[in-house]
């Protein structure tokens, strides 16, 4: 039986009494008759923040056509989609993400 990713939403209230919200892609599964739920991606903040792990190869190409000149959120559509990332909406913003100790290279949709 096929399992099928969705956003879910949990709250959070703090100390000082802020509640915070955070965005998390999770899938559902049955184990030993119940069903739990496994986070594939923590999205944070927003439900249309998206992480894409990005090969070092292509890294160098996707920043050069992003930060070439200023484009419109349907030209970075574009951009992505001729390097083979394919995101539902044009994004409102981009960003290309390095995190030295894992050493994990990541484009960042919202």
């Amino acid at each position: 039986m096929g399992t099928m990713a969705f956003t879910r939403k949990k709250t959070y209230k703090r100390k000082d009494g802020e509640v915070s919200t955070y965005y998390y892609r999770v899938e559902n599964k049955w184990v030993d008759g119940q069903s739990r739920q496994k986070v594939l991606e923590y999205m944070g903040g927003s439900p249309n923040r998206r992480e894409i792990r990005v090969d070092t190869s292509t890294a160098g190409e996707l920043a050069k056509a992003l930060f070439s000149h200023e484009p419109t959120p349907e030209e970075i559509s574009d951009i992505l989609a001729v390097l083979g990332i394919h995101v539902d909406e044009a994004p409102r913003r981009v960003s290309l993400v390095y995190d030295p100790p894992l050493g994990k290279l990541a484009l960042v949709v919202e």
